[in-house]
């Protein structure tokens, strides 16, 4: 029986005969997670990129200052539920991902009118737009998504995120009554309402 060889075998033979070099790695360490927040209170605001990054963490240098362990990050998912309503007092959810500079802004909702079903939305940032790209800290916020739900909604992101590949400290948070070398948890919507809080983790404001 006449067996011809196939030489692009062979080459991918020769290929993998030369793998005993030492592999590359990434060195940016990279993580991907989901963070609860509960809504303490009725809550119908802007998420901005500022509050975003002190979700993963913060680092407190003194018992005023922390900083972001998070250099830069990116949004995943997001997943809400909201509390049960009645057919006279519904409970509504909406999100609305920030548009690109040339496509427009894309909202999804749910209502629940049933005492047994809560309202639910599960969204991904819409591709292309401002949302979907990774956030870096910047000296001015700026508007990721708006969130509209009633007190005692739990919302869930799920964000991936990077540490710089250096030791230079992010934009520092100033807060009151932290201990310093410990690490706390941002709010979702920030140092200012801290509204949506996190759940079974430290948070200081």
């Amino acid at each position: 029986m006449n067996r011809k060889r196939n030489p692009k075998a062979r080459g991918s033979q020769t290929l993998r005969q030369k793998t005993d070099d030492i592999p590359q790695i990434p060195c940016n360490y990279m993580q991907t997670h989901r963070y609860r927040f509960r809504a303490t209170s009725d809550f119908d605001a802007f998420i901005n990129s500022t509050s975003l990054l002190g979700v993963p963490g913060l680092a407190s240098a003194t018992t005023t200052d922390l900083y972001p362990i998070a250099r830069a990050l990116r949004i995943r998912k997001i997943e809400v539920w909201a509390p049960t309503g009645t057919s006279t007092t519904p409970s509504i959810l909406e999100l609305t991902w920030t548009g690109s500079v040339n496509g427009p802004a894309k909202s999804v909702s749910d209502v629940s009118v049933n005492v047994s079903k809560p309202a639910h939305i599960v969204t991904r940032p819409p591709k292309d737009s401002l949302c979907s790209f990774w956030v870096n800290q910047s000296a001015t916020p700026y508007s990721l998504f708006s969130l509209a739900c009633p007190s005692g909604s739990v919302v869930d992101i799920v964000l991936q995120w990077t540490q710089k590949d250096d030791s230079t400290p992010g934009t520092v948070v100033v807060v009151t009554g932290a201990t310093a070398g410990l690490v706390y948890y941002g709010y979702l919507d920030g140092d200012s309402t801290h509204l949506l809080s996190p759940v079974s983790r430290a948070a200081i404001f």
